[in-house]
């Protein structure tokens, strides 16, 4: 059915075609050619309208497209049609075809006029020509308002560009200023890691060389040389002792890299002041031998410049040691691979680690002399032990046998002696009974140091309970009176604290004043130890003599007088000192006297 609609409607044989008509009457060359260029023309003007108006959408991509606009392509492309239609008609009789394309044609008109009919107000409401002019003469002042602002605007840049570019210099400037900061930062910050650093390796060196023996030393040092010469990067590092007064060389520590050269050095001064006199000169003048490129040494120091050569050292380093002021060796740096410009760093680190090597040799050293002298001591110690067991024996024998017989002789010769006989012997009898004293308080004083320490947790107060005990019989005769207040549980031997009151109250019952003696005890605590004080009213003492009174021997008073031997307030500061306190007295004559002594506040653990 569809392509017999077709054929009727494409091939209708019940019409002739125009051409037909035009062979039917006469034919017409030129009415044909005129018809057919004529409506290929005006097709072709049909079509082209809707591609100009595709064109302009697509250029004004910014401004709203009417809908109704679109309803004209379509228009234009139906009306070219009819007439390409047209042309075709010259040939077919195609006019069922041609009445259906103008039917449409038609009806999209229709619809399109319906679509512009509603913009028939706004095309009504269009200026005039007058309104134009009006509008160009104002479309003129707001160009030359905007010419003015463009001018405006030109001068601005222009300031813009200036500002920047100056705003560019500041900035380069300020970039240069921050860039040199952020270098001058970085190397400080190099300098402090690098302290950093140094520190941690002088903190190591130090606990490494802090209690070194003597044996260890040796060995200690070449890993010390060894340490420094990894930190520093250097080929070769060396410790010159030198013995005084000569400076000769007393010891040499070396430690070289495997990679480099070793390089030995000489052994002792004379050959080492042959091979380079010049350095060794500064050396002994206490200078830093700082020398970044051997090749560069003064003309006086030509055959250090050639020994040195000879051992291929490019750069060296050599800084004095001392000790106590006095110059004890040297230690240096040197390169052998390449030439090197030494730094404060590596001189800080040679100074600083030279230090800790001559401390350590030092101390060791006079570790050395310490045992020697120990020795020494234990072995006078011993002799006078000897000596006191001589004293205690052999002395005592004699004067025993004095006193024994001069009483017998006094017992049997007494009707036929004399008053001054009598007092002779009795002198005899005294003096023996003296020496007696005297002998036993020096075993006393020899003993206070040599005994083994016998600390433990002590009660002052029953200790001084036990030494009014002890003195009952002289507190009694002198109607004295002793009072304290609580005193404290201390760390002592109490053997010696018990000898320390005694002496200390025996003391202020001995020196009395024509009132009867009254005694008190005290104590204070200050930072970590006791303080004790004992205060009598007794004769006192002249503070210039303060200190005399604690040497031994050393009396204020004849024996007629004040009977002693002069060696018990001796005892006491020797027995303080041996509990690492301190004793002093404050005293005006005639106004009694306060014993101090401290003693320090420890547990008895740590004691023992």
């Amino acid at each position: 059915m569809i392509p017999e609609l077709s054929n009727y409607i494409l091939t209708s044989n019940l019409f002739f075609s125009q051409g037909d008509c035009y062979i039917y009457h006469t034919w017409n060359l030129i009415l044909v050619w005129l018809h057919l260029i004529g409506d290929s023309a005006i097709a072709l003007a049909f079509y082209s309208i809707p591609l100009g108006l595709i064109y302009w959408a697509r250029k004004q991509k910014n401004q709203p497209f009417p809908p109704s606009i679109w309803f004209l392509s379509p228009f234009f492309i139906c009306c070219g049609t009819i007439y390409v239609l047209e042309v075709w008609a010259i040939w077919q009789p195609i006019y069922w075809l041609t009445g259906g394309v103008k039917i449409i044609t038609v009806i999209i008109f229709m619809v399109m006029a319906n679509q512009l009919f509603p913009h028939i107000p706004q095309a009504l409401s269009l200026l005039n020509s007058q309104h134009l002019i009006t509008f160009n003469q104002q479309l003129d002042r707001q160009i030359d308002r905007l010419k003015r602002i463009d001018r405006f605007t030109h001068d601005l840049h222009t300031q813009l560009e200036t500002r920047v570019t100056e705003r560019t210099l500041e900035l380069n400037t300020l970039n240069q200023k921050l860039t040199q900061e952020i270098n001058e930062r970085k190397y400080v910050e190099a300098t402090l890691q690098y302290q950093l650093r140094l520190e941690q390796l002088i903190g190591r060196l130090s606990s490494q060389f802090i209690n070194i023996s003597a044996e260890k030393i040796n060995d200690s040092i070449r890993e010390g040389l060894q340490t420094i010469s990894n930190f520093a990067g250097v080929d070769r590092t060396y410790l010159f002792l030198f013995a005084q007064p000569d400076m000769l060389l007393a010891h040499t520590y070396q430690w070289s890299n495997l990679q480099s050269r070793s390089v030995i050095f000489p052994s002792d001064k004379t050959e080492l002041e042959q091979n380079i006199p010049w350095v060794m000169d500064k050396i002994k003048y206490k200078q830093i031998i700082n020398l970044p490129n051997i090749d560069n040494l003064p003309l006086e120091a030509s055959q250090d410049q050639n020994y040195l050569q000879q051992q291929n050292i490019k750069s060296l380093l050599m800084l004095p040691m001392f000790y106590g002021g006095s110059l004890v060796g040297l230690l240096g740096f040197d390169s052998i691979s390449q030439q090197r410009n030494w730094t404060k760093g590596d001189i800080q680190l040679l100074r600083l680690a030279g230090e800790i090597f001559i401390n350590a040799i030092e101390r060791c050293r006079q570790q050395q002399q310490l045992i020697l002298r120990t020795q020494q001591l234990e072995s006078s110690n011993q002799e006078l032990q000897q000596f006191t067991h001589i004293v205690s024996h052999d002395l005592q024998e004699p004067l025993r046998a004095i006193s024994s017989y001069t009483e017998l002789l006094e017992e049997e010769y007494r009707e036929q002696l004399d008053a001054e006989a009598r007092e002779y012997i009795n002198f005899v009898v005294g003096g023996a009974q003296r020496m007696k004293q005297l002998i036993q308080d020096l075993l006393v004083f020899s003993r206070v140091g040599r005994q083994p320490q016998n600390f433990s947790l002590v009660s002052c107060e029953e200790v001084l309970k036990e030494v009014i005990a002890n003195l009952k019989i002289a507190i009694d005769e002198n109607e004295a009176v002793i009072t304290w207040d609580r005193l404290p549980q201390v760390v002592a031997d109490k053997s010696q604290l018990i000898q320390l009151w005694q002496n200390l109250i025996a003391n202020s019952i001995k020196f009395r004043s024509e009132e009867s003696p009254k005694i008190h005890i005290s104590v204070t605590t200050k930072e970590q130890e006791f303080v004790f004080c004992l205060r009598d009213n007794g004769i006192g003492i002249d503070p210039k003599h303060a200190e005399r009174i604690f040497v031994i021997f050393q009396r204020l008073h004849t024996r007629r007088t004040y009977p002693g031997t002069g060696i018990g307030l001796a005892i006491c500061k020797k027995i303080i000192e041996r509990h690492r306190g301190m004793i002093w007295l404050e005293s005006v004559p005639g106004s009694g006297t306060a014993f101090y002594f401290s003693l320090p506040i420890r547990n008895q653990q740590s004691s023992r």
